[in-house]
């Protein structure tokens, strides 16, 4: 495998794993749309299945946790 092409797969492997932790940790996907630079949000949706009970049950504890902070 050429090595850009390596160094292509390696960025995306890192960015899949960085949207997927940030997901299970409770980041909404629209933030997290954010921080990986998309414009659109279904790509950033792309990078994980995401069902909605786990959405709305992330966004409960991201929201819990910035509460906790004030």
């Amino acid at each position: 495998m050429p090595a850009a092409v390596r160094s292509l797969a390696d960025l995306f492997s890192g960015v899949t794993t960085m949207l997927s932790t940030s997901f299970m940790h409770g980041m909404p996907p629209h933030i997290a749309q954010l921080v990986a630079g998309h414009r659109d949000i279904n790509t950033t949706m792309g990078y994980k299945a995401v069902y909605p009970e786990e959405v709305i049950n992330g966004h409960r504890a991201f929201i819990a946790r910035r509460r906790a902070l004030l």
